[in-house]
């Protein structure tokens, strides 16, 4: 995919065999007319190619793709005035890579939208190459290792504030406004955290190898259940830590199963929670830009 964004133009290719060109077409279609807006749309090769025209064509494109993707985000448009909290009821980490866009346009906006008259505070914990990264929010900024997943959201929980902690990818965002009251409500002493996307294992088929020791643990769907995505993820701040956290050895990618083993070892449990939520699984910029 080639984007480029700039303040009054945007020129995106993108490749036809992810999206339906008619469908795109007629969303395209619907902006010019309504919006009087000058946006070009055409094929070359294999690829569909927008040309937009617009004083604020950032959030034109994201209201474009979320429209294609059916998703209401209707925060794009609110005041862009936010502190964190100096007594947080919930404290949001999100990790962050290198979707800086995403993160900065969607699921920052969309927890403060999502979390009104509720006390928080937003923490990004940057793990990727150096940056220069300027957020839209009065969010706080942290360092944590490059590519070490556990070692960022850990580094996260040490210097939160809140009572709760609620942990994001960075190719996320939420659409529930009873998302934090759903989430908190559902925690006891045996369920300790929740979210809204669960995963089952696969009755002997599912291993992980911990880093330090090689050795196999296996995980059984009648016996173990599944484990939370952090998209969100929710639990009590000290529970987290009760239970040792994110183990900082894992192997990439595979830090929310030891965290479900971590849980599993304190004889507690998690639990999947109705909380509307959109997940894009590391291709987040190519289905939102």
């Amino acid at each position: 995919m080639i984007c480029n964004i700039q303040q009054n133009f945007a020129f995106i290719e993108i490749p036809e065999i992810l999206f339906d060109y008619g469908k795109l077409s007629s969303i395209i279609n619907y902006y010019k007319i309504t919006h009087g807006i000058d946006i070009k749309i055409k094929r070359y090769k294999a690829s569909i190619i927008l040309e937009i025209f617009d004083n604020n064509t950032s959030s034109l494109v994201r209201k474009i793709f979320s429209n294609y993707h059916n998703i209401d985000v209707n925060f794009l448009d609110m005041d862009s005035q936010f502190n964190n909290s100096n007594n947080p009821l919930i404290s949001c980490i999100i990790l962050l890579n290198s979707n800086y866009d995403f993160v900065n346009d969607l699921t920052i906006p969309s927890i403060i939208f999502n979390s009104k008259d509720i006390p928080i505070e937003i923490i990004v914990v940057h793990n990727g190459e150096n940056h220069n990264y300027i957020f839209n929010k009065n969010v706080k900024i942290i360092e944590s290792e490059k590519s070490n997943i556990p070692k960022a959201y850990n580094k996260g929980v040490r210097e939160c504030k809140g009572k709760y902690v609620a942990f994001f990818h960075d190719d996320c965002f939420l659409s529930d406004e009873d998302w934090i009251n759903k989430s908190i409500s559902s925690l006891d002493n045996k369920i300790i955290a929740v979210g809204p996307e669960y995963h089952e294992f696969k009755t002997n088929e599912d291993y992980i190898m911990r880093k330090d020791t090689d050795k196999r643990v296996e995980f059984s769907k009648n016996e173990d259940g599944g484990f939370l995505k952090e998209v969100p993820l929710v639990m009590e701040k000290n529970k987290f830590i009760e239970i040792g956290g994110f183990p900082d050895d894992e192997i990439f990618g595979q830090e929310d199963i030891f965290l479900h083993q971590n849980i599993l070892n304190s004889g507690r449990k998690n639990l999947q929670v109705d909380v509307k939520n959109y997940h894009f699984e590391g291709i987040s910029t190519l289905s939102l830009f």
